[in-house]
C-alpha cells in the first residue's frame, strides 16, 4: 500500500484480500510455495534469483543476499538511479555522514542482525524526498531524528527492534502504515495522535508497552486495522476520578471506518456497549483475565470470553460478532444456557471450533466442528456433544 502498487484500492481490507489473491495466483503458476504455516510463503532459490536479477536490471535496485556482505557502497551515479535499497541480515559499511542523493528511492529495507545499534547520521535521509516505505527492522535506534526529513513516507516498519525516543514519529504527517511488530519500547508517544491519515497501526507483540495516553487512538479517526495482540492491555474506565493516565475502551468508538482489530480486555466488566464496530471483518478479541493468545489462528476470527453471573448479558455489538465467529472460547462459572439462549440455531452457521470452560457441567469441553452445526444449542444444554 505504501508504494500504490494495488490499482482501484481504496481500503486496508480490499488490499489485503487482493493481497492473497495474488499470492494464490503466484502458488498456481509454482513461482511461490506453501510455509510452514498459513502466514508465510516460501520461493524457490532459482526463482529468487531470477527475479531479484529483474529486479536489478529494470528497475536500478540495490539488492545484497540474506547473510552476505556488502563492502562498499555503490557510486553516487548509482544512487540517483536507485529506486529500491533492500539489505536483508547483512554486513554493511558504515553509513557516510554527508547524505545519499537519491532522488528515485521510493523504498528502503534494513534488517539487522540480533538487534544491532544503527547510528543514522542526521541529514542521512534529507535527499530521499520521495521514499514512500521505510522498514528497520530487528536493529537497537536510540533516535529517530534522521526521520524528519520524509514528508513523503507513507509506510514505517519499526518491527523488532529496541526503541528509545520514538516520538518523533509524529511529524510524518503522511504516514498510512505505522508497525512495531514485536518492538521494545514502554510508552506510545502523544505524538502519534498527530498522524491523522494512519490507516493501520501494529502494536503486536509489544509485550513491554504499558502505557497509551489518552486521547491518542481516538484521534486517529480513519484507523481501519488496529493489532494489538500481545499488547497493551491496560485499559482504564471512561468513568474515573482525576485525569486518565491510559487510553480508554470509549476511545473505540471514534474509530468508525475499523474493519480490523486485535485487541485483550482483562476485565469483563469494563466492556461498553458499541465499542465494536459492526464493519469489523477480521477480528480476535479476548476479553477476560483467564485467557492468553494462545490458540487465536489469523485466519479465523476469534472470540474469547470469560463472563461472570453477573455479567453474562452480551452488548449488542459483541453478540453480533459472536454470530460471525469462526472460533469461540468461552470461560463461564455458571450458566452456558444464559449465553445459547440469546441467539438461534441459525446464528452457529459460521462456528468451526468451540472451546468451553469452566461450565456448570464440571469440567472442560473442547469440540472441534469440521461442519455446519445445527444442533449446538441441544449439546450446550444437555452438557454432551450431539451432531445433526
Amino acid at each position: 500500500m505504501g508504494l500504490g502498487l494495488f490499482k482501484e484500492v481504496d481500503t486496508v481490507e480490499e488490499a489485503y484480500n487482493a493481497l492473497h489473491s495474488l499470492v494464490r495466483k503466484l502458488k498456481d503458476s509454482c513461482l511461490l510455495l506453501d510455509g510452514y504455516d498459513n502466514t508465510l510463503m516460501r520461493m524457490h532459490d532459482l526463482v529468487q534469483g531470477v527475479a531479484i536479477r529483474i529486479a536489478c536490471r529494470d528497475h536500478h535496485i540495490l539488492s545484497v543476499a540474506y547473510g552476505d556482505e556488502l563492502k562498499e557502497w555503490p557510486n553516487k551515479d548509482f544512487f540517483e538511479r536507485c529506486t529500491v535499497i533492500t539489505l536483508p541480515s547483512c554486513k554493511i559499511p558504515r553509513f557516510p555522514s554527508v547524505p545519499w542523493e537519491c532522488p528515485e528511492l521510493k523504498m528502503f529495507t534494513l534488517r539487522g542482525i540480533d538487534h544491532d545499534l544503527l547510528e543514522i547520521p542526521i541529514e542521512f535521509f534529507k535527499e530521499m524526498k520521495v521514499l514512500k516505505v521505510l522498514d528497520l527492522t530487528n536493529l537497537c535506534i536510540w533516535s529517530l531524528q534522521s526521520l524528519r526529513f520524509l514528508y513523503n513516507l507513507r509506510t514505517l516498519c519499526l518491527d523488532h527492534c529496541v526503541l528509545e525516543d520514538i516520538a518523533m514519529v509524529g511529524q510524518l504527517k503522511n504516514l498510512e502504515v505505522l508497525s512495531f511488530l514485536n518492538s521494545q519500547f514502554k510508552q506510545l508517544p502523544r505524538e502519534i495522535a498527530e498522524l491523522i491519515h494512519l490507516r493501520l497501526l501494529d502494536l503486536t507483540d509489544c509485550s513491554e508497552l504499558e502505557t497509551v495516553p489518552p486521547n491518542v487512538i481516538s484521534s486517529l479517526t480513519r484507523l481501519e486495522d488496529l493489532r494489538m495482540r500481545n499488547s497493551f492491555n491496560q485499559w482504564e474506565a471512561e468513568q474515573v476520578i482525576g485525569e486518565r493516565s491510559n487510553a480508554s475502551l470509549f476511545e473505540l468508538k471514534y474509530l468508525s471506518h475499523l474493519t480490523a482489530l486485535d485487541i485483550h480486555i482483562p476485565d469483563g466488566n469494563m466492556l461498553l456497549a458499541n465499542i465494536f464496530s459492526s464493519k469489523l471483518e477480521r477480528y480476535h478479541i479476548i476479553v477476560g483475565d483467564e485467557w492468553t493468545w494462545h490458540n487465536v489462528e489469523e485466519t479465523f476470527n476469534t472470540l474469547k470470553l470469560k463472563l461472570t453471573p453477573n455479567n453474562n448479558q452480551l452488548h449488542q455489538d459483541l453478540g453480533m460478532l459472536l454470530k460471525r465467529s469462526d472460533n469461540w472460547h468461552l470461560d463461564l462459572l455458571e450458566g452456558v444456557g444464559d449465553i445459547v439462549n440469546q441467539f438461534d440455531n441459525e446464528d452457529f452457521q459460521q462456528l468451526k471450533h468451540l472451546h468451553v470452560q469452566n461450565s456448570a457441567y464440571g469440567r472442560s469441553k473442547e469440540i472441534i466442528l469440521e461442519n455446519q452445526v445445527d444442533s449446538v444449542v441441544q449439546h450446550f444444554m444437555n452438557g454432551k456433544v450431539m451432531f445433526s
